[in-house]
């Protein structure tokens, strides 16, 4: 049985120092000119982590930014188990 999930609803995944380079590239992409002058971008990388360790995106976002680093065989961004809450999880009827 399917169910259906919203890609706006958030996931928490466990980075990889993969995904923790990826993202960090990705800041400096979309910001790096504005703020590498004053080095704030490092403050905008800080990654909140729960005590194990996982953090919080939204569907969307997480796909978006690491989507093309993912493929068969290659380094992880993340750990593959995906957290979801159950509240966002929808029967399809």
């Amino acid at each position: 049985m399917y169910k259906a999930i919203n890609i706006n609803s958030s996931v928490k995944i466990k980075l990889t120092d993969k995904g923790r380079k990826v993202y960090r590239n990705h800041l400096y992409d979309i910001l790096g000119s504005i703020y590498r002058k004053n080095n704030e971008i490092e403050k905008l990388f800080n990654i909140d982590e729960d005590k194990q360790g996982y953090s919080t995106w939204q569907l969307w976002k997480l796909m978006s930014i690491f989507g093309s680093h993912i493929g068969m065989g290659s380094d992880i961004c993340f750990e593959t188990e995906i957290l979801i809450d159950e509240s966002d999880i929808k029967d399809l009827e």
